[in-house]
């Protein structure tokens, strides 16, 4: 499937897909990622549309790891889920999760589903390089859900003492978090919009 960038999509949105809302084309993009046949030329027609909410309610997180080495081996349900993303200089390549949503449905799904598998697998895909982005992507969603549980958990300092990161002290090998509220963010400008920070002022 051909990759296409938003500024694309909205310039085609305007020129030959005025029948599909702009707001439309965007919430589809945020879902599907940057493939045109669904964000603008099956915008429109709901059977189509249904087939990523599909794909994630039924993923098999097996087949999506095995689709990384045998993409012509895979069915369409996992191409629906992983994009394949090409380097500038054509020479090497990297799978992705679809779009951000998809990487957050599919994790939702499995935590809620088969959590013992997930974790089986973002253990055993631990060093393989070309499962890392989508192994990584789940890794720190499920790393996310577990300290936002709070608890107790060993640490490492990684930065200077003078970071504004955390309370640490000498010699710390634990750390205690409370409880934490999740929220979720589309872009920086809401993150400096709900703290009063820039990005890199909170890093």
């Amino acid at each position: 499937m051909s990759i296409w960038s938003k500024e694309e999509i909205h310039i085609c949105q305007a020129l030959l897909s005025a029948d599909v809302p702009a707001e439309l084309a965007d919430e589809l993009f945020e879902k599907w990622g940057e493939v045109r046949q669904f964000v603008l030329g099956n915008a429109l027609v709901s059977e189509l549309q249904k087939k990523l909410e599909h794909a994630i309610i039924s993923v098999d997180l097996d087949a999506v790891f095995k689709c990384i080495g045998n993409p012509e081996d895979s069915d369409q349900v996992v191409h629906h889920l992983i994009h394949i993303h090409v380097a500038n200089d054509f020479k090497s390549k990297v799978h992705c999760f679809a779009s951000n949503f998809v990487a957050e449905q599919i994790y939702l799904q499995l935590f809620l589903t088969k959590l013992k598998h997930l974790i089986r697998i973002i253990a055993v895909s631990e060093g393989v390089k070309k499962t890392g982005v989508l192994r990584g992507t789940l890794f720190e969603r499920h790393a996310h859900d577990v300290i936002a549980g709070g608890g107790t958990f060993g640490c490492q300092q990684l930065f200077e003492k003078t970071t504004k990161v955390g309370a640490l002290n000498d010699g710390d090998k634990q750390i205690t978090i409370s409880h934490l509220n999740t929220l979720l963010f589309a872009d920086e400008e809401q993150v400096q919009t709900s703290s009063g920070l820039s990005v890199s002022e909170q890093l």
